[in-house]
């Protein structure tokens, strides 16, 4: 790209006065003294150095100030009409050019960032028109939910009938990359889970949301290689019926789809857990259980005291690691929360709307991270 006339203009400016500086300085200092050493004797060649000496430094002063001249008319006052000369006039209309192009060289960048923030309204319109025609199916998810007959929710396992102290929900979603690392989770919070604790106290229920069979199988495969667990009712597998969720074929693909898929997905697990144990917890299926992890949350409880709280942060990251009351008005909130703007906002932003509507004054995050990655 050319560079503005203003700034070549100046820039070859201070080239030409430095290299004129120089040379006139060198003939000013030096040329007298090797025409005195050749004739030091001759009266005329001293005079004629003295005379050299009055015409440089004069020549060198105003060098200097037709520089600054030049550069002060440039870059303060945005001309270069100091004279009239007839190569300036030429390059009038490139320096006006150069000029303005520096000049409004943000409010184009401005304009392209306005033109691009444009273009994702359209197409965010354009999807919200296609969810719309299903914003009926999203409205009665939140109608079945508090209805759901968790018993038919349960593919692998059995739901325990008596309240226990904590349900430990994972939704294992498929991803673009890797593998899921839902059998390292299990493992570890199954081999810290006291067994005292784990057979009457404990739930671990996993969402298989993953709509193709594939990966649903494969979900189940990693579920069912723990079959002591099972059997006691410690782990659980659960899916959500694809008639469940509404149409969304035609975002698949897009970050609509995928943030109107996780907020449904875990309005359906909080669902099914809601008044199954004392407390929730929200956990992901690529995180790791420390050997102490239960009676640490016992005890960040007891921290607690009397303050209030709606819930309580073990992970930093997201919707993972979050505690809840489990039960009553606290998972019914979140439900909705998730349910009615699921097209709107994403996991994370509807928990902080969730925490600031319940007037949760201060972040209850424990520190260390309970869990880790």
């Amino acid at each position: 790209m050319r560079e503005p006339f203003s700034y070549m203009y100046t820039h070859n400016s201070w080239s030409m006065t430095v290299c004129c500086g120089h040379f006139l300085l060198v003939l000013n200092f030096y040329f007298p003294i090797i025409f005195s050493t050749r004739s030091s004797v001759d009266k005329a060649a001293v005079k004629m150095s003295r005379r050299w000496k009055l015409i440089c430094v004069p020549t060198v002063i105003v060098t200097v100030i037709i520089c600054f001249t030049s550069t002060y008319l440039l870059l303060v006052k945005g001309t270069n009409r100091w004279g009239s000369g007839r190569g300036l006039r030429v390059n009038q209309n490139t320096r006006r050019t150069g000029v303005e192009t520096t000049r409004n060289f943000s409010r184009i960048g401005n304009r392209e960032e306005k033109t691009r923030e444009n273009i994702t309204k359209v197409v965010d319109r354009e999807q919200n028109k296609i969810l719309m025609t299903n914003s009926a199916a999203v409205a009665v998810c939140c109608t079945d939910l508090m209805n759901l007959d968790k018993d038919k929710a349960v593919i692998i396992g059995r739901r325990r009938k008596n309240k226990g102290f904590l349900t430990i929900g994972i939704p294992n979603t498929p991803r673009s990359f890797g593998k899921s690392d839902l059998k390292r989770t299990l493992k570890s919070l199954i081999q810290n889970t006291p067994n005292d604790l784990g057979q009457s106290h404990v739930s671990i229920v996993v969402f298989a949301s993953a709509l193709d069979q594939s990966t649903r199988l494969s979900t189940r495969d990693i579920v069912a290689g723990f079959p002591e667990h099972v059997q006691s009712g410690l782990l659980q597998l659960i899916e959500a019926p694809r008639s469940f969720y509404p149409n969304l074929s035609a975002l698949t693909g897009s970050d609509l789809y995928n943030r109107v898929k996780q907020n449904v997905d875990n309005a359906f697990l909080l669902a099914y857990a809601m008044d199954s144990a004392d407390f929730y917890l929200q956990l992901s299926d690529n995180v790791r259980a420390p050997s102490n992890y239960l009676q640490s949350i016992r005890d960040f409880i007891k921290q607690q005291g009397g303050a209030y709280w709606v819930t309580l942060e073990f992970y930093p990251v997201g919707f993972t690691g979050k505690l809840f009351h489990g039960g009553g008005r606290d998972m019914q909130q979140l439900i909705h929360l998730f349910t009615e703007y699921a097209r709107e906002q994403s996991v994370e932003s509807l928990f902080g709307h969730f925490k600031d509507l319940n007037v949760q004054l201060r972040d209850a995050v424990r520190r260390p991270p309970l869990f880790a990655s």
